[in-house]
């Protein structure tokens, strides 16, 4: 019931389009048209105003009120009727004007639906609406029997009777009660007390997060610790600001937390004043706790008189909004996450057992911590739930609760703090959210795809905006995250990838109550005639064929089960989204043949589906049409571009060959998904979608050029042409794309097309871009005007010349090249870098410049010519460095680690992953043991992961006074000529640092002077490629917590050692492959702490080992797992 209360505060919204339609004079004349009088429309207006009048306080009364909670459903369910009934209207006016590429019949039947006078439509429109308008009044006059009226002084939902109710809070905190929050306490106690760095005297410290996630009592345990008291001794301030936010009120209550409570008749300058007066020069902690206001100009009208305040003053502000903590801060936000497990477990149990000890009922205690579990971590809920069982100590209780919809119960305590978050939502916002209740719990949510279902359904407010709905959605999104109902999910690997907490789901769920389903979560058999969107999947176990579904909006099937049912042909004609993806086994789906008003179709993996159903290009309201993974789809028709409103076209993942000159005529798309598909031409009508902001190309393998009026798409965005091998230049003139943010690749023709000069034009140029054939560069001017220095917005940059081949004849322009790369010099800002195929005999002197202090990834690749590489250890961020391919360096020396500069600054400081592979010269690598003042240089302090492979001649290596401290992982592979591999220590020989947890040895003789007797923490060792030994261990002494061991390829080992196996106690797992003369396992057998043992081509052993039959069988039989394969 409480979820009604916000469900309600989006009619209002609902109405008011409504009314904004209804005032359209197209729409007034069509109903005119219909034989329906003006007083019947005015009687419509008016009761639509009259209802709207009321909602305010339907929406408080509801929550005590069951019948009004009713009247308010069956409200929306006629204002969803209401719009359905214009968006028919709406849709008959779209013919008005019929394209004249239809065929006849079609243009008879589309024509014979326009007039509403005619074959009975009128008669049939007017009763719509008279039923309508019936329901209308019938529900009007019952809201004096509800006792509901207008609320004085009540204009919108922001403004409501609900403010009244709003959270006050104070600094007090009973910190016994606080599980979870040392770290996060710990952090923001930190900023607190530390100096800022910038010139500012106040700084401002955000914590943020969803509603009930434990902001304040984190705030508070901060204001109340003993440092902080000792540090803000004179003056600590604690302000609930809340939603409402009113200068005037907050200065004074400032005022009265410092002393000065005869306030209350100043006006705001005389406040401010005494404010001032009061702080000046002071060291100041204030709490602005529970802020909603993102105004730059209001916040800073408010603190103004707080710049008065000593240097290290602070302002701790706990808010759901990021665009609140980043219009004030001046520190990164603190976000708040939710409690692990078991701190959540024991804030649960401290509410439910009222303190006593949980183990006094240990019946109750496994239910409690699954329980605790449901509440996702979050405080607020746990406290909830722990109160509701705190008197109750009966396990059938417990499991009531653990087995009903625990979040269906009326909790003020819980839904409310959540509920505030809604109430308070922009009105634009609660739809979109609502929207979200018909998928199921932890959905993983794409931003494009929300946003298109957004779209279609007529969520997105373009107004006077100069954005594109699809920005404008995507700001709706980045604003629900910014507020907590929506959690970005995946990290920077996933950064358009959301969730939602279960408890915001629910919220959802509550919100939007019977008119969204999801057949996952919910039986279908419980689905009502008013649901309008649709969510199945194959784990519902419901067919469509098991629902109502004539009034939905729309449906979203994944994984097909629902769409395989004989009878299920929907004859819906008012479903807006129909999106079918995943679902593999139908070859046309029928579903559209009366879907008239289709926004967004999308069709994924229909296997059979080779062109487009019959009836699509007559869509005339679809915005969005996505067919993806249709591996037999090949030909789009010509009359594709009837479809004048579409925005959104993707092809992805389909064969389609080419694409109809009619595509010029999509005038208003906006995003042009081409990926996967084979694609080898574009035709020159495309170079007319004016509007066209995304075009995507990429792994287009047959595609061989673009069109030769690419410069004439003038708000390109994006485009995506990874993977294109068969691209070998860009069009002229690519430098008149002045919008494009993301260019994956610039191929630098031969002769023709743009000059790499043009990117100078491309100031808005950010992400990745990969240069491409920079042998075609012929003037290192051209270079120059490239301008890559002044693009702050590239972040990972690969160049490409062309890599050298085996036996064939290549100009080595040497010098060009080294010309060409100084003059590409990036801008500082770039973090990831890649160069291949460079033929210069040294590197420019960008490459390892330590002014490069955002480079935390460098791979230099086949530069065949360089003699010695670059000062890449001044990189201070640097943490992954790959070395590949260089023919011509023997020696690594100082110059790697610190160029011509003095040698007293740490090389390598943040490096984490080293490789270096094939370099077929390299012979010694010689490293200083100390700088130039004598101090000993620990060099990698922060090296995991070292890598040397394919180095043949390298035989010296040694690295002295203890190097290498974080090494977790070695592998050294076909490295045959290496002598000495190790580490000389004070007062030791040499030897493997003691970090080391992996060892991999490939085909070197000297393994015997590898000290792994002295390594407590090496738990897998890899050994490959061995001719000189004949047994293992032989006399390697192995450390005991070994718990790994592969052996692969040992060509002339012979036996296993019986010395050296039996005491690897901690031994699990054991794989030998490849060796042929290896004829058994030793009679003592095998560690008995082996798990897993596997014998691969190994003809002597599989023999002996032969399950129930093979002479040593008797010997490893004890073995859980055992794998033998020949």
């Amino acid at each position: 019931m409480a979820g009604a209360m916000v469900a309600s505060a989006a009619l209002s919204a609902l109405f008011n389009v409504l009314l904004e339609r209804l005032a359209s004079r197209e729409v007034v004349d069509f109903l005119r048209g219909g034989q329906l009088s003006r007083t019947q429309l005015q009687n419509f207006e008016t009761t639509l105003n009259t209802v709207c009048g009321v909602l305010d306080d339907a929406e408080e009364k509801q929550i005590t009120s069951p019948f009004v909670k009713k009247w308010l459903d069956d409200l929306k369910d006629v204002a969803y009727e209401a719009e359905d009934f214009l968006d028919e209207i709406a849709y008959k006016l779209e013919f008005k004007q019929v394209p004249q590429s239809c065929s006849d019949q079609v243009r008879n039947l589309l024509v014979s639906s326009i007039n509403p006078c005619r074959n009975g439509v009128g008669n049939t429109m007017r009763a719509k609406f008279e039923e309508i308008l019936g329901r209308l009044e019938f529900l009007l006059r019952q809201k004096d029997a509800l006792g509901l009226g207008p609320r004085a002084g009540v204009q919108t939902s922001s403004s409501s009777s609900t403010s009244s109710q709003r959270r006050s809070t104070s600094c007090l905190v009973d910190d016994s009660g606080i599980y979870g929050r040392i770290d996060d306490k710990e952090a923001i106690i930190r900023s607190v007390l530390s100096e800022d760095a910038n010139s500012k005297h106040l700084g401002v410290v955000p914590i943020v997060g969803m509603g009930g996630i434990g902001k304040t009592t984190l705030a508070q345990l901060v204001y109340n610790d003993s440092r902080v008291k000792h540090q803000f001794d004179k003056f600590r301030v604690w302000v609930c600001v809340s939603e409402k936010f009113d200068e005037l009120e907050l200065t004074k209550n400032i005022l009265k937390e410092i002393g000065l409570c005869d306030c209350d008749s100043l006006p705001l300058n005389q406040l401010q004043l005494k404010l001032e007066e009061k702080v000046r020069g002071e060291k100041v902690l204030f709490v602005l706790d529970d802020v909603w206001n993102d105004n730059y100009a209001d916040w800073d009208r408010l603190l103004i008189p707080l710049n008065s305040v000593a240097r290290g003053s602070k302002v701790l502000v706990t808010t759901r909004i990021q665009s609140v903590a980043s219009v004030m801060s001046t520190v990164p936000s603190h976000h708040l996450k939710e409690l692990n497990a078991d701190d959540c477990w024991s804030l649960f149990a401290k509410h439910a057992f009222d303190d006593c000890s949980p183990s006094s009922y240990p019946d109750l205690v496994e239910i409690g911590r699954r329980i605790s579990r449901r509440c996702k971590g979050l405080p607020l809920a746990a406290k909830t739930m722990g109160g509701l069982l705190r008197c109750k100590r009966e396990d059938k209780e417990w499991k009531k609760i653990l087995e009903s919809n625990i979040w269906d119960l009326q909790s003020d305590n819980i839904i409310p703090a959540l509920r505030l978050s809604y109430h308070y939502l922009p009105p634009h916002l609660k739809q979109c959210f609502a929207y979200c209740a018909m998928f199921p719990k932890d959905f993983k949510f794409r931003k494009e795809d929300l946003v298109l279902w957004w779209m279609a359904e007529g969520f997105i407010i373009q107004g006077n905006q100069h954005n594109g709905m699809e920005e404008i959605g995507a700001e709706y999104l980045e604003d629900l995250a910014s507020r907590s109902f929506f959690q970005k999910f995946g990290g920077s690997k996933s950064p358009d990838c959301f969730v939602m907490h279960d408890l915001i789901h629910d919220l959802a769920r509550s919100i939007s109550g019977e008119f969204c389903f999801n057949g996952k979560d919910v039986n279908l058999g419980g689905l009502t005639g008013r649901t309008r969107h649709l969510y199945l999947t194959r784990n519902g176990g419901s067919t469509l064929a098991d629902a109502k579904v004539e009034v939905l909006h729309s449906l979203i099937c994944r994984e097909g089960y629902a769409l395989r049912h004989p009878g299920n042909n929907i004859s819906s004609l008012r479903l807006r989204v129909l999106d079918l993806a995943d679902s593999y086994y139908g070859s046309r789906p029928h579903l559209l043949a009366s879907s008239k008003r289709l926004r967004l179709v999308r069709l994924r993996h229909y296997y059979y589906l080779e062109r487009l159903p019959r009836n699509v290009p007559t869509l005339c309201k679809l915005q969005t049409l996505v067919v993806e993974y249709c591996p037999k789809f090949t030909t789009l028709p010509d009359s594709i571009g009837n479809l004048k409103q579409l925005r959104h076209l993707s092809l992805n993942g389909t064969s389609l060959g080419k694409l109809p000159d009619s595509i010029g005529k999509l005038e208003d798309l906006r995003h042009l998904g081409l990926a996967g598909t084979r694609i080898e031409r574009l035709p020159e009508s495309i170079c007319g979608l004016y509007y066209l902001q995304t075009l995507i190309l990429s792994w287009c393998r047959q595609l061989v050029e673009l069109p030769d009026k690419m410069m004439d798409l003038i708000n390109l965005c994006r485009l995506d042409i990874e993977e294109t091998p068969r691209l070998k230049y860009m069009p002229v003139h690519m430098g008149k794309l002045v919008k494009l943010q993301t260019l994956a690749r610039f191929v630098v023709g031969k002769g023709r097309g743009s000059k790499i000069r043009e990117l100078g034009e491309l100031r808005n140029l950010q992400g990745k871009l990969v240069l491409l054939n920079l042998h075609n560069v012929d003037d290192e001017q051209d270079a120059l005007g490239a301008n890559l220095n002044e693009k702050k917005g590239l972040v990972d940059l690969e160049f490409h010349w062309k890599e050298f081949c085996w036996g064939r004849n290549v100009v080595d322009n040497s010098d060009l090249d080294r010309s060409v790369l100084q003059h590409l010099q990036p801008h500082v800002s770039v973090r990831d870098i890649t160069i291949r195929g460079y033929r210069g005999a040294s590197f420019s002197h960008w490459v390892g410049d330590s002014s490069y202090s955002n480079i935390v990834r460098l791979v230099l690749r086949d530069c065949r010519n360089c003699t010695s590489l670059p000062p890449l250890g001044q990189l201070p961020s640097l943490e992954e460095l790959w070395i590949e391919w260089f023919r011509s360096v023997v020696s690594v020396g100082l110059e790697f680690f610190y160029g011509s500069r003095s040698n007293s600054i740490q090389p390598f400081r943040s490096l984490k992953k080293l490789s270096f592979s094939y370099l077929a010269q390299w012979k010694e690598w010689i490293c200083a043991d100390d700088d130039n003042d004598g101090n000993r240089i620990t060099f990698f302090p922060l090296l995991m992961t070292l890598s040397i492979r394919e180095c043949p001649k390298l035989r010296n290596w040694k690295i002295k006074h203890i190097s290498l401290p974080s090494l977790r992982s070695l592998s050294l592979i076909h490295c045959s000529e290496l002598e000495s591999v190790g580490f000389i220590e004070e007062g030791g020989d040499g030897s493997l640092p003691s970090s080391l947890q992996e060892l991999t040895i490939e085909d070197i003789a000297g393994l015997v002077r590898l000290g792994l007797r002295k390594l407590p923490s090496l738990s897998t060792l890899w050994l490959r490629d061995n001719e000189d030994m004949e047994s293992f261990p032989d006399n390697i002494l192995l450390p005991s917590n070994l718990s790994e061991i592969r052996i692969f390829s040992l060509w002339n080992i012979k036996s296993l050692d019986s010395m050296g196996l039996p005491h690897l106690t901690c031994l699990q797992t054991l794989e030998i492959r490849n060796c042929p003369k290896l004829e058994r396992i030793p009679e003592e057998g095998l560690p008995s702490s082996l798990s897993r043992l596997e014998i691969l081509y190994c003809p002597l052993l599989e023999k002996r080992c032969e399950r129930e039959k093979g002479e040593d069988w008797p010997n490893i039989s004890h073995i859980p797992i055992i794998y033998i394969k020949g």
